[in-house]
């Protein structure tokens, strides 16, 4: 069993220079075509313009490092060792975010890749956005609404993780558009982030901030072992041919390679863009995808923030329901598997009416699938089924994720420098007769005590809360 508790992230947020403070605009390509033996990103600098139309096309990545000392290493200059996203038309704008936001903003750098790479869509986004539905100032607290709140300080000073980012974008569109998957692993091999990469775009990576950090023969680098993480990014390239003895003074890694990092914008400290060596384990990896194919979508659960093993270790899927009151086509269920397991099936009912007395309505349809990977994914009808009243029912294998109780939590706030002490409020409700585990064969309301000690989380909680389950409606 799992603990449950709101996710008092470990990857959270990155400190930057005074001057990022209140900065939250994109620049373009040419703001960060020179990178300074400081690892600052200039914004002074651009590669001078082709002179003849003999001149070989300029690829996005001869605009970078115009320091790099080419007769030492050429970026990209083998095709069949090295890719990069942004080589192949893919524009993704730098950001610049404050104190904190990387969890947000390499977001929207990975749905932007996603949707330009696979449907030739440009899409922008406010990171501030997320960050806002993700905590919600300490003003509303009394709104009488669930989520977390900021006790102590704005939003905009907490850390976050792809899971809050998550919880941000699978019902409520923005811009026009809501998750249709994300896709995560942790400790992901080179080979994995590589298709990762070429098929989807810019991965997200959790990674420590500035550990590592150097410059050599004009390219900043970046090589640890073991250090704390604190910030996220994305990877859009790779390069095999990225010599061993290129990440420093005194350094040597252990096998030629390094990954080009797409970072958020920060004047004064770490560069737009720099090279990580393969020899840092990167704990997580995400991708975000998006679609435009629904207008809204209802999820019972404030938000992720426990899991519970219904079948208790038996290899066995789990079964659970959430009663749905809303006139509208309905499309698609959101499956989430929250850890890597040997089987992603899983199948969804959906029954007229409300489950009352254990009982179930009349069946209205049945999708079944498998997902492939760990993450969130949408199960989608073959034709929307319009709906009033409902019930939802999702047989999976694994850890079920559920909203839990209502519980005060410790976070650091990132503010001027090193991380200060901050509290949200996590806000939960649960209501009876709405969600249920199916446990020996009969349906048991979250909100029965007797489901905790079922379950075995009672030294963790006395609430299950409603499962996780987004319905989503076109």
């Amino acid at each position: 069993m799992v603990a449950l508790m709101v996710s008092a992230s470990a990857f959270s947020g990155c400190k930057k220079s005074d001057s990022d403070k209140e900065s939250t605009g994109a620049s373009s390509a040419s703001d960060v075509t020179s990178t300074s033996s400081d690892m600052s990103a200039s914004e002074s600098e651009t590669t001078p313009s082709a002179t003849t139309s003999e001149a070989a096309p300029e690829k996005f990545t001869d605009t970078l490092f115009i320091r790099g000392d080419r007769d030492y290493f050429e970026p990209f200059k083998n095709p069949e060792t090295s890719y990069c996203t942004e080589n192949e038309g893919v524009v993704l704008p730098v950001y610049t975010q404050g104190y904190s936001g990387c969890f947000a903003y390499s977001a929207v750098t990975s749905i932007q890749a996603y949707l330009q790479k696979t449907q030739g869509v440009t899409w922008e986004a406010d990171a501030k956005e997320i960050i806002n539905r993700m905590y919600r100032p300490n003003a509303e607290l009394d709104s009488g609404d669930e989520g977390l709140f900021t006790k102590i300080g704005s939003p905009d000073e907490y850390g976050g993780d792809p899971l809050g980012v998550f919880n941000a974008l699978e019902t409520e569109p923005l811009n026009g558009y809501v998750l249709s998957k994300m896709i995560r692993k942790l400790n992901p091999d080179v080979d994995t982030l590589k298709s990762w990469v070429r098929e989807y775009g810019a991965p997200v990576v959790a990674i420590s901030y500035n550990e590592g950090m150097s410059d050599a023969h004009g390219y900043p680098v970046q090589r640890y072992e073991d250090a704390a993480i604190n910030h996220f990014l994305c990877v859009v390239g790779w390069d095999d041919d990225f010599p061993a003895e290129g990440f420093g003074f005194g350094t040597t890694a252990s096998q030629n390679g390094a990954w080009l990092v797409h970072n958020t914008k920060a004047p004064g400290g770490v560069a737009a863009y720099y090279w990580v060596s393969y020899d840092v384990q990167f704990p997580l990896a995400a991708v975000y995808m998006a679609t435009n194919e629904y207008s809204s979508g209802i999820n019972l659960a404030s938000m992720p923030a426990g899991s519970v093993d219904p079948a208790k270790g038996r290899n066995e899927a789990s079964a659970f329901a959430t009663v749905v009151e809303h006139e509208g086509d309905l499309g698609a269920v959101g499956i989430f598997f929250t850890e890597e397991v040997d089987d992603y099936s899983y199948t969804v009912e959906i029954f007229d009416g409300a489950l009352e007395d254990g009982k179930l309505g009349e069946k209205l349809a049945t999708v079944s699938g498998k997902a492939d990977a760990a993450g969130y994914h949408l199960a989608e009808l073959e034709e929307p089924l319009h709906v009033s009243k409902c019930t939802v029912v999702v047989h999976q294998k694994g850890l079920i994720m559920v909203e839990g109780g209502s519980q005060t939590v410790p976070q650091a706030r990132y503010m001027v420098g090193a991380p200060t002490s901050g509290e949200l409020e996590y806000v939960a409700k649960s209501e009876p007769g709405r969600s249920f585990f199916l446990v020996d064969g009969k349906w048991v309301d979250v909100t029965d005590p007797s489901l905790v000690e079922a379950f075995g989380v009672k030294e963790y909680t006395t609430v299950i809360g409603d499962p996780f389950m987004p319905v989503m409606f076109k």
